[in-house]
This record gives structure tokens, C-alpha cells and sequence, in this order.
């Protein structure tokens, strides 16, 4: 699995880029048209809420989720929150809501 962070401009926005991906068989394909569907899993064990879940807190905070399989195998999600400036002097910034 890797995780990767980044600042990123979309539309003359600063944004917060997360991306979390994996090698694993990636999402089916029933999972891939309805991903954030509540209670939709492919996991024997599993709830369905992961990705529902997520989708509410990204939207929470005027961000977004996607996910896709990639091309090399495995699996992939982007999450992006909108950054606010933290301050003049302050040389940080803060994720806005």
C-alpha cells in the first residue's frame, strides 16, 4: 500500500491531494458503478459503509472522492479538501470547511 500527499491548484484553488493505493485484485466491477452505494460490498464480512463513509466526510468539507482500479493491479482512491491560508507569516495552511 502507499499513501501520498500533495498540494495541488484546481481551478485556482489550493488544494489537499490524498491518494491511497494498493496491489490487491482492485474493485470489482459492480463496486466500481456504484461505489459509495451504502451496504454495497464484494467482502463476505464486510458492511458496505467504508466508502459511504468516506464520501460524507469529503463532502463535509466541500472536498471529493474518487475511486478507479489501476492499471497496473490494485486498487485507488483520491481525496481532495479545499485549503484555506493558515496566515500571513505562518508558512502553513489548513484544511477548510
Amino acid at each position: 500500500m502507499t499513501v501520498r500527499s500533495a498540494c495541488v491548484e484546481i481551478a485556482g484553488r489550493p488544494w489537499l491531494e490524498l491518494e491511497i493505493a494498493d496491489r490487491g485484485p482492485g474493485f470489482p466491477d459492480n463496486v466500481l458503478a456504484r461505489p459509495f452505494e451504502p451496504y454495497l460490498t464484494s467482502k463476505p464480512e464486510g458492511s458496505g459503509l467504508g466508502l459511504a463513509i468516506c464520501r460524507k466526510i469529503a463532502d463535509d468539507h466541500n472536498g471529493s472522492i474518487e475511486v478507479r482500479n489501476r492499471e497496473s493491479g490494485g486498487a485507488r482512491a483520491i481525496v481532495r479538501l479545499p485549503l484555506a491560508a493558515g496566515g500571513e507569516d505562518s508558512g502553513q495552511a489548513r484544511v477548510g470547511t
